[in-house]
């Protein structure tokens, strides 16, 4: 992630009211004025600005002063002065868009922070806050200097789009799509989105919107986060977390109140009654839970971390005699098999996230999964670039493809992807054999298998995933192809060693599917038996599976004793996946 040059300030909500400024038709001649749009670095904004420190406005009488009408309202935010978007305007408009973080803001939420220069010299910024896929205008700082000045505060909210604003512009918003993490959204078309900005909409409170032919200018936007009101807890039920919110005490960027507040979050966004029960039952874990979660709190992109440790809520709840031990053992601690295997992980998701990963691998073969044979594309890396290469899909059959790899012109071949003929995508004895056999032939270059494949009408896709090319070596001696693979069946051979256990898990799975499932997702028999008897073996080799926004998770297969009511001992079946 890049450095950020980090602006602290204190966190006060200032609503906007409205004075009549530009029409409609001002606004749509801004919008077809001619723009010119590039990335541009926080010493060139303060020489085209004259600003010094975020924050400041310029009026066209004063010179660059901070606005101190109350407290500064970029309070509780951290700002990103790296990298700054610019669109030149031929019109009487300039704007300069940066990524801001909400200290106490829920994860989920995206601000930006947005100053507009016009040529009479007045310089001032809006709080953009984007719910969902809709942007609102939290704050301005010139529709609030004007406030201060006029007494309808209590103004009857405007319902035509362009009414009564106080500013209108077009500024181009980061906003990450489809996906894309904070981290790459500097580096993607799709994360920049321009719009019509419209301050100072007759909301009274509830002021600010974004104009527009899509989303117009609401008449009633939602109001800031209110980490204090929003939401609400079962009044016999009180968080257990062993953090003290009070909602009588100011903001504040002290480290004990940010903690607090955001355990505060967690327990209010738990889905509901049954969950703050277990919770007040089971102090002792949901604490640990709590810790983990606020250790692993992450500014710019929380929502993995909030996924996984509502995941870690439920899965105590459905396993009553876990553990907390046993749960760091597994998904937390630095031996754990997620975090051993995390950062190979992480490099497969790169080149699924890449331009390349999109265009010339998902694209293509998801459309191919409905095909009657399977389709193969080789995969490989420049070692002085480390850019991504993926060549045109080769046919194969109704059961097998081979990867052309010998069409991979300025790179190394790393990996390779296909598609299984309209049927699912979880991985065969060949496809994991064949990893196998790729990886010895190329000294340890080639590390993965992607699979895209149909279950139930939906495109789905598996990774198997060489982490320990060692171990994986040892797993082949142990397990040669000649004697564990069916030729038939394309599976693993029934009456071996390894073919038994991969039996075994199948039907217990079949058996007991939906006491099984923790991660939430839907898993193909097959898949969940290859999981396992990979991590059984401890082969070296881990399988994974895309989640709905794209990313590859290591799945977890436990195989636990447990005792039936009439006391005969049994096995069950455990599935989650890593954060």
């Amino acid at each position: 992630m890049m450095r950020k040059k980090i602006s602290w300030l204190f966190l006060l909500t200032v609503f906007l009211t409205l004075v009549s400024c530009r029409n409609e038709q001002d606004i749509l001649n801004e919008i077809s004025a001619n723009r010119n749009q590039d990335i541009i670095s926080f010493s060139v904004f303060q020489k085209e600005t004259q600003i010094q420190k975020v924050g400041e406005v310029i009026s066209p009488l004063n010179t660059a002063q901070k606005n101190s009408q109350h407290d500064d309202p970029l309070s509780g935010f951290l700002i990103d002065t790296e990298t700054i978007n610019r669109i030149k305007a031929n019109g009487d408009i300039s704007t300069y868009a940066f990524r801001i973080y909400s200290l106490f803001g829920n994860p989920q939420d995206v601000y930006n922070m947005v100053y507009r220069k016009r040529n009479d010299g007045t310089l001032h910024y809006s709080i953009i806050r984007i719910i969902g896929n809709t942007p609102y205008v939290y704050y301005d700082s010139e529709a609030a200097s004007i406030a201060q000045k006029h007494t309808h505060k209590n103004a009857v909210a405007k319902t035509s789009s362009y009414e009564d604003c106080l500013a209108s512009y077009s500024v181009s918003v980061w906003h990450c799509k489809n996906g894309c993490s904070w981290d790459a959204c500097d580096k993607c078309e799709s994360c920049l989105e321009t719009l019509t900005v419209c301050v100072g909409s007759g909301g009274g409170d509830n002021s600010g919107g974004f104009g527009g032919p899509s989303n117009g200018n609401p008449s009633n936007p939602p109001p800031p986060v209110d980490p204090i009101t929003e939401g609400g807890s079962a009044a016999y039920l009180t968080d257990p977390s062993g953090y003290v919110f009070d909602p009588n005490v100011p903001p504040s960027t002290d480290a004990g109140y940010v903690r607090a507040l955001r355990a505060y979050l967690f327990w209010e966004q738990l889905p509901g009654a049954l969950y703050r029960q277990w919770a007040n039952e089971h102090v002792d874990i949901y604490q640990n839970i709590i810790e983990s979660y606020l250790n692993n709190y992450s500014i710019a992109n929380n929502t993995e971390n909030l996924n996984f440790h509502n995941e870690a809520v439920q899965y105590f709840m459905d396993h009553p005699n876990a553990t907390w031990e046993e749960f760091y053992n597994q998904y937390l601690s630095a031996d754990s098999p997620c975090k051993k295997t995390k950062p190979v992980i992480d490099k497969v998701n790169q080149v699924l996230k890449s331009p390349v990963g999109q265009q010339k691998i998902k694209q293509v073969l998801e459309n191919k999964a409905n095909d009657n044979i399977e389709w193969g594309v080789a995969i490989g890396q420049n070692t002085a670039s480390g850019e991504y290469e993926a060549t045109n899909p080769a046919s194969g059959n109704v059961s097998s493809v081979s990867p052309p790899f010998n069409q991979l012109q300025n790179s190394t071949a790393i990996g390779s992807a296909h598609s299984h003929a309209g049927t699912p995508g979880s991985p065969s004895g060949g496809d994991l054999f064949s990893l196998l056999e790729r990886m010895i032939n190329s000294n340890n270059t080639i590390k993965f298998n992607l699979v895209y494949g149909v279950s139930n009408g939906n495109n789905e896709t598996y990774a198997l995933i060489v982490t320990d090319p060692a171990l994986a070596a040892q797993f082949l001696t142990d397990f040669p192809r000649s004697e564990n693979y069916d030729t038939l069946t394309h599976s693993i051979k029934e009456k071996t060693k390894l073919g038994k256990e991969f039996e075994k898990v199948k039907y217990i799975f079949a058996y007991n599917y939906a006491n099984s499932i923790v991660s939430g997702e839907y898993y193909n028999k097959r898949a969940i038996a290859m999981a396992y008897i990979l991590d059984h073996f401890n082969s070296g080799i881990s399988l994974a599976k895309a989640d709905s926004n794209g990313n590859l998770k290591k799945l977890q297969i436990s195989l636990n004793e447990i005792t039936l009511a009439n006391g005969v001992i049994d096995e069950k079946l455990i599935i989650s996946k890593c954060p």
